[in-house]
């Protein structure tokens, strides 16, 4: 009885100083056992280098788990830009385009001369006032509406293009003498011709009418 305890007291106090020899166990606040490090207080949670909680893994091992960094933000894709118009792809003229039509000034045209009038025996009316000059005019027998003999063509007139546009006749008279010189436009006469080549103007006014028209005068030169 004596001796039993001394020898109790004595594994005691050789426990009391002796170092851990086991890391402690403590409990998950979810049950599960989780292993302290040895050096570590009681019920203390390690702590990850990050600053987060482990976890125990289903194998009794504590896992770390990192958490998100919800400061963090993607990097948004920076706009594309739209390309610039290259200056090297215009198309270039098209040098095979047809040239453009070049403007012709139409011809003036002469005024119709009269028709239906009473063609002189042997002689065929002259459709084209063009196709006859001066010289062939110039004296020919002018006859009135009624195919009477009134005067003599003395000269005729052209436009700057050359074109005739007017015949200068006497009109009544003697041998030139108390004449009425009058100016006669295409529409007012027909001119013949017979096969030898001699030529009559008749014109669609009667005498009295040519009569009365108004005496012409030269221009000033």
């Amino acid at each position: 009885m004596f001796k039993t305890r001394p020898i109790a007291a004595l594994i005691t106090t050789v426990a009391l100083l002796a170092p851990p020899a086991f890391a402690q166990q403590g409990t998950a606040p979810d049950g599960a056992n989780t292993t302290i490090p040895p050096g570590l207080p009681p019920h203390t949670t390690p702590t990850a280098p990050d600053g987060t909680s482990p976890t125990t893994s289903p194998t009794g091992q504590v896992d770390v788990q990192t958490k998100p960094d919800l400061g963090a933000t993607a990097d948004a894709p920076a706009p594309s830009a739209a390309p610039a118009p290259d200056a090297t792809t215009a198309p270039a003229p098209d040098s095979s385009a047809a040239p453009a039509t070049p403007v012709t000034t139409p011809a003036p045209e002469v005024p119709a001369m009269a028709t239906g009038l009473l063609a002189p025996e042997g002689y065929t009316q002259i459709a084209d006032f063009t196709v006859v000059t001066a010289d062939q005019l110039k004296g020919a027998e002018v006859r009135s509406a009624e195919g009477k003999d009134v005067g003599r063509v003395t000269e005729l007139r052209s436009t700057s293009a050359g074109l005739p546009e007017a015949l200068i006749a006497d009109i009544g008279g003697f041998l030139g003498l108390g004449a009425h010189t009058v100016q006669l436009t295409p529409d007012q006469i027909g001119i013949f011709k017979n096969d030898s080549d001699n030529f009559i103007v008749v014109s669609s006014l009667t005498e009295d009418v040519l009569k009365s028209l108004p005496a012409w005068e030269a221009p000033a030169q």
